[in-house]
């Protein structure tokens, strides 16, 4: 990697690094994901849907799915093959796996 010595900045304010990193950020997770055979994905706003449906490749049926999903659900791609599957948890599990929940705040402790 070269170093910069100047910082050029884009018209929104942004360091053009910045947007350089970020685009080889995505590009590298894009490259992740087209290697997965195997992919779970939950539902997914309509809006975004169609944005998640090109970038994992699913098909027209699979995205017509993902806002239809409920919580529990998830949308298996397995090779060329979607599945739609309910998640079953205990009690336990649905109480340590809850993210729809406020985070508890932890403080910290001055020494």
């Amino acid at each position: 990697m070269r170093s910069v010595s100047r910082t050029s900045w884009s018209s929104t304010g942004c360091p053009i690094w910045t947007r350089l990193a970020n685009s080889q950020a995505r590009n590298l997770a894009l490259g992740l994901l087209a290697d997965c055979s195997t992919k779970i994905i939950y539902a997914q706003e309509s809006g975004e849907a169609a944005k998640t449906a090109a970038a994992l490749g699913l098909s027209s049926t699979e995205a017509k799915e993902l806002p239809q999903l409920v919580q529990g659900e998830g949308l298996w791609r397995i090779k060329d093959r979607g599945f739609v599957v309910r998640h079953i948890c205990t009690d336990g599990e649905l109480d340590l796996f809850d993210t729809n929940g406020q985070q508890p705040v932890t403080r910290r402790r001055s020494d």
